[in-house]
């Protein structure tokens, strides 16, 4: 805005040209900033016009009022639409969450789907939760017995026997009550 009232000084006041950029800054404002910046930003232009036209001179009393008034109505008129700008952000920030929450979820039952309750089992797995552990083993046995496999492969890639279904659900039944 600085630069604004020198070049407004510079180019000849407030007949200058250059005095329209006022009106740029403040569309710029209503974007950048939330409502209470945008009515700091429009007053700090409304102060900026005033000083080019009372030092630089070239308007008339009525034109100084009339390019005042003007500024504080597109001041108003840019808070509105700065209030706008962040009510519609959130919304589609809350759009964008529920959209989330509905990928990772089964709409009639509420349950993680497939995809999502495996990415928390290697989540939990990555960082040696218990019960994400016992439960991924349990999962690995159970497909091992379901492909009719006697063998599992471990983290470590070693084969190992099956155990009995019983000899690793006990420990997740304990653990989760």
């Amino acid at each position: 805005m600085l630069l604004t009232v020198l070049f407004c000084l510079l180019g000849g006041g407030a007949d200058s040209p250059y005095v329209l950029i006022f009106f740029v800054l403040l569309a710029h404002a209503a974007l950048a900033y939330p409502p209470v910046g945008m009515l700091i930003a429009g007053a700090g232009n409304v102060l900026g016009y005033l000083v080019v036209a009372l030092v630089g001179g070239g308007a008339a009393p009525v034109d100084l009022l009339m390019g005042a008034l003007v500024l504080v109505v597109a001041t108003g008129t840019s808070a509105f639409a700065s209030h706008n700008h962040v009510r519609a952000y959130r919304q589609v920030a809350a759009y964008a969450r529920q959209v989330a929450v509905l990928a990772a979820h089964d709409g009639l039952t509420g349950c993680l789907n497939h995809r999502s309750f495996h990415d928390r089992l290697r989540e939990g797995a990555v960082a040696g939760d218990h019960v994400t552990l016992l439960a991924a083993a349990d999962r690995a046995v159970y497909q091992a017995k379901r492909g009719g496999r006697d063998r599992v492969v471990t983290a470590g890639a070693t084969d190992r026997p099956v155990p009995p279904q019983r000899a690793i659900s006990a420990p997740v039944r304990s653990t989760v009550r």
